[in-house]
């Protein structure tokens, strides 16, 4: 009798251990299934941004915004926006685990970085408006 309080005790808390290592596995498989999907949604939302680039270019008259895929080697998914000249406003957007970053830079402190979750309830077209909208506003 007097060790089964700490045969229970080391049941409780092994239980406790066991229950976290099934949640810490759940939110793990969570991520990588949210992961998965964001990269078989990437090349959608591209062509989304490449079509409303051109709608830009068309409404502008001229070749306003050029778009190129980024030839890093960093393993992430990225296309790069450019306004202009080399030193004009420029948008780097990356997918990055199951979120969109859009990485701004232009001249003085117009530089920045904004996280985009790619919510299931948006389209591909909706998401390239709402990562591009708000940096093309601003040309």
């Amino acid at each position: 009798m007097g060790d089964n309080w700490a045969l229970k005790l080391g049941q409780e808390h092994g239980d406790q251990e066991r229950a976290a290592a099934r949640i810490t596995e759940a939110t793990r498989q969570v991520a990588t299934d949210a992961a998965d999907a964001a990269l078989t949604r990437w090349p959608r939302v591209v062509e989304a941004m490449t079509r409303l680039v051109a709608a830009y270019n068309q409404g502008a008259g001229r070749q306003a915004i050029d778009i190129s895929s980024d030839g890093s080697d960093s393993g992430r998914p990225a296309v790069i926006f450019r306004s202009g000249r080399d030193d004009a406003p420029r948008l780097t957007v990356t997918l990055e685990e199951s979120a969109i970053y859009a990485r701004h830079s232009g001249s003085g402190s117009a530089s920045g970085e904004i996280e985009y979750h790619l919510d299931d309830g948006r389209s591909d077209e909706a998401t390239a408006a709402y990562v591009l909208q708000r940096w093309m506003a601003q040309l």
